[in-house]
């Protein structure tokens, strides 16, 4: 039997990360957060340049094992000695790490890595195309999508937190973007799965997205 998948797809502080870190906690499996590794890339690019050369992006994809590291079971991006972790949560950086994102070769090298973490005893990876490209034979897939304003919020906040001041426009203008560019995108477009569970987080908060969440995962693995 192939090692099990949970996929948790959706759009930009949907509560994607929240729910796979909670799930995979929960239950012992591994979780992957594939939006770090395209942010990691897009990261370390920008310490060199903003404007996107494909060839230069595609050899820091095949380096980016020099510039992640592991520290208290975290990822940590080094760059030059220095810990630039903290702005990979930044706009700038998403943005980048979705228009890298259609860049072909780049997507084949990080699908690579992205394979290698399906692991005993399992697997919970969040993304925006885990159910739909990176692990189609995934038993249990969801989408989880939000309105956009309540999004906006969300992310400001979190940036807040992480010591990045921004506002709530510049914030929506910034997500909204970035909804455009996934979901237009000529390669691997955001879209749910045929067989996906889709999961609307505006108006129910982390805990009751979690135990809705458990109901489908206990039920299709008999937990």
């Amino acid at each position: 039997m192939n090692i099990p998948v949970i996929t948790i797809d959706g759009t930009s502080a949907s509560g994607k990360s929240t729910l796979c870190k909670k799930i995979s906690k929960k239950i012992g499996w591994f979780s992957l957060e594939s939006g770090f590794i395209y942010r990691a890339v897009a990261l370390i690019y920008l310490q060199r340049s903003s404007y996107i050369i494909p060839n230069k992006v595609i050899v820091i994809a095949k380096k980016l094992n020099y510039f992640l590291f592991i520290r208290k079971k975290k990822f940590k991006v080094i760059y030059n000695k220095k810990d630039i972790t903290n702005n990979i949560f930044t706009e700038k950086t998403s943005i980048l790490a979705s228009k890298i994102s259609q860049i072909p070769e780049i997507r084949s090298i990080l699908l690579n890595v992205q394979k290698s973490f399906r692991l005993n005893p399992g697997l919970v990876a969040n993304g925006r195309d885990m159910g739909t490209v990176v692990f189609p034979d995934s038993q249990l897939k969801f989408f989880l999508t939000s309105n956009l304003k309540i999004r906006s919020y969300r992310r400001m906040l979190q940036l807040r937190k992480r010591g990045i001041i921004t506002s709530f426009k510049k914030t929506y203008y910034e997500i909204q973007k970035r909804d455009n560019l996934d979901i237009f995108r000529k390669i691997s477009p955001l879209k749910p799965s045929k067989n996906a569970i889709i999961l609307d987080t505006s108006y129910i908060n982390t805990t009751e997205m979690f135990n809705i969440s458990m109901k489908y995962v206990k039920s299709k693995f008999n937990l």
